[in-house]
């Protein structure tokens, strides 16, 4: 009888390890399945559980500000469209930090906000640009929460590790203007997003 224990314990240990290697594999699509309904149900408060706002903060202002320094690198030929480009460095902080909000990254991921927000925005020279494009965007959001909750469809694959994710969303309807992000692992079975990707033409 002890070898039959024996042997059943062993196989019990087996199985465990596979149920555990089963679930640390497939805990990102999890997540990724939570984030999708809590943007398509527009539950702010379920999304933040699953953003690192430090992180992603950090991550836009780096590529923002690598924009610029890749604009200025075209226009340095140009004295007045490299003085404009110089003033535009000092907005991305304030654009960022009003962007990266529980409403701001849920807005972002459900497709009624676009990057191209924050092009219209780092463009002071135009301001009356500006305006009309903020107030068109300012229409689209306040259309599209008036419409029906917007459907997510989503492909995902791990990234140059198993710590990390990276997942694209498009809303149904929007095929063009799909947003990117990435997750990191914490712990064994959690995951948060750390970067959202801006397109590089925005």
């Amino acid at each position: 009888m002890s070898w039959i224990r024996q042997r059943l314990g062993i196989v019990a240990l087996v199985v465990a390890v596979l149920v555990f290697c089963g679930c640390w594999y497939a805990s990102p699509y999890w997540t990724c399945g939570s984030i999708v309904k809590a943007v398509e149900d527009k539950n702010v408060k379920e999304l933040s559980q699953y953003i690192d706002y430090p992180a992603v903060r950090n991550s836009l202002k780096v590529q923002l500000n690598n924009k610029i320094k890749v604009q200025l690198e075209e226009k340095e030929k140009n004295p007045l469209a490299l003085l404009g480009a110089v003033f535009t460095a000092p907005l991305v902080d304030a654009l960022v930090d009003e962007l990266v909000t529980p409403a701001g990254i849920s807005n972002v991921l459900n497709g009624e906000r676009s990057f191209l927000d924050l092009k219209s925005s780092l463009k002071p020279s135009k301001h009356t640009q500006t305006q009309k494009a903020d107030n068109k965007s300012g229409n689209q959001r306040k259309e599209a929460q008036s419409q029906k909750t917007p459907k997510i469809d989503w492909k995902a694959n791990y990234g140059s590790n198993m710590d990390e994710f990276s997942v694209t969303l498009t809303r149904q309807g929007k095929p063009k203007s799909p947003v990117t992000i990435s997750m990191v692992r914490e712990g064994f079975f959690s995951w948060k997003i750390n970067n959202v990707l801006i397109p590089f033409k925005f």
